[in-house]
């Protein structure tokens, strides 16, 4: 597990940095789309990038970036069933 903050809303670290050294990315909070656009590159091919409350209309509805970015890649869908809100967990394969 590794935080590092202020990761994403502005100030990046230099990317060169940890370019393909991931496994898996978890976003979870603001700034969706800078942080997507930040780890996606930082991935191993074959990494996940695991989205949060994915397109939740409480949440964070509209990531056109992060749509842009990942189109094409494997999606897979995870709905928690019986939650009053759209709780979708999504789980993206960087090739």
């Amino acid at each position: 597990y590794v935080k590092m903050p202020q990761l994403c809303g502005g100030r990046f670290p230099d990317i060169d940095n940890f370019k393909d050294r991931w496994d898996i990315i978890i976003v979870d909070g603001d700034y969706r789309d800078e942080c997507a656009q930040y780890a996606l590159p930082t991935l191993k091919p074959g990494a996940y990038l695991i989205l949060d409350n994915y397109k939740q209309e409480t949440v964070w509805p509209d990531w056109p970036l992060t749509e842009e970015l990942i189109k094409g890649m494997p999606l897979m869908l995870f709905v928690e069933v019986g939650h009053w809100d759209s709780w979708t967990t999504a789980v993206i394969q960087k090739p």
